[in-house]
């Protein structure tokens, strides 16, 4: 049997918390969670540890900062793109042998020029939520795209069902699009807790087409093949797909809720930002647009 490994968490939220419980009780792995300090979430790790809805309690390490010096086997990173940033350099510094990224991101191959090849992907496919009182709902139903297989085998030794992507990079850049159309709209059909009205629904159809087109001005095709045939669909067509799942209320209440909409948004400005570079001035707009709703 493999020893355990010694893993750090950046982010104490839902998700991090989930991925924690897991590695903890069914992996048996060595696992310490990094929270924002002076968060609400910090103080309830450290006085109750992660406490599940189902009355389970886990007490697990918190440190409020990451302590570069510890060489720990694998880094996971669970907080949104844009909070990593100031952690960028603590990372590399990092005595950490790997650094894996878990959230949406739209340009992933700066990160590898970054890291090089102690930097891996993946995105969390785990339904999970955090009441006030810090207690833990979450559900395993889907599995987790992983870019490294050694950490397929990780999450699925320890009950988080993973699968390898050999293409991760190009997956996470290629679901930007798929993430503004279907969070946006969701987001602000969860805001008046309805679905989202058919200009609504336009709207984010028309930015999910012209990230696509960003994402081929590049020279990037658009993978997997599912992400082909919605660029392919007229717009009232994915317009209608999205108008809706606004409409399902377990679908807006766990993709409009929360973070949702800055992680969206930063998202768009990844993407404008690409498209102000390579001078695709007509898709600013409609990205932008999103962002109005």
């Amino acid at each position: 049997m493999a020893p355990p490994l010694s893993i750090a968490i950046v982010g104490g939220g839902s998700i991090g918390s989930s991925i924690a419980l897991k590695l903890m009780t069914m992996g048996k792995h060595n696992v310490t969670i990094v929270a924002r300090p002076g968060s609400m979430r910090l103080v309830q790790l450290q006085q109750d540890g992660i406490v599940t809805a189902q009355g389970d309690i886990c007490r697990v390490p918190v440190v409020e900062a990451l302590d570069a010096t510890v060489p720990y086997d694998l880094v996971i990173v669970t907080t949104l793109a844009h909070q990593a940033e100031s952690l960028l350099p603590l990372l590399k510094t990092s005595a950490a042998t790997s650094i894996l990224f878990l959230f949406h991101i739209f340009n992933p191959e700066r990160l590898l020029d970054i890291f090089g090849e102690r930097a891996s992907f993946g995105l969390p496919f785990i339904q999970a939520s955090n009441n006030e009182e810090g207690v833990l709902h979450a559900t395993f139903s889907m599995k987790t795209p992983l870019g490294a297989r050694r950490w397929v085998n990780l999450f699925n030794t320890s009950g988080i069902p993973a699968v390898y992507e050999p293409k991760m990079a190009l997956w996470l850049r290629c679901h930007t699009s798929f993430c503004i159309g279907l969070v946006a709209t969701c987001v602000v059909a969860k805001r008046r807790e309805a679905g989202a009205t058919w200009q609504e629904a336009r709207t984010a159809a028309l930015a999910l087409h012209a990230t696509n087109t960003v994402i081929k001005s590049l020279g990037y095709p658009l993978y997997p093949s599912a992400k082909v045939v919605m660029d392919k669909l007229p717009t009232a067509f994915v317009a209608g797909f999205l108008w809706l799942f606004s409409r399902i209320k377990v679908s807006r209440n766990q993709l409009g809720k929360g973070k949702a909409a800055a992680e969206c948004y930063t998202l768009v400005d990844s993407v404008v930002d690409v498209a102000q570079k390579a001078g695709l001035q007509s898709v600013i707009p409609v990205l932008h647009a999103v962002k109005t709703l």
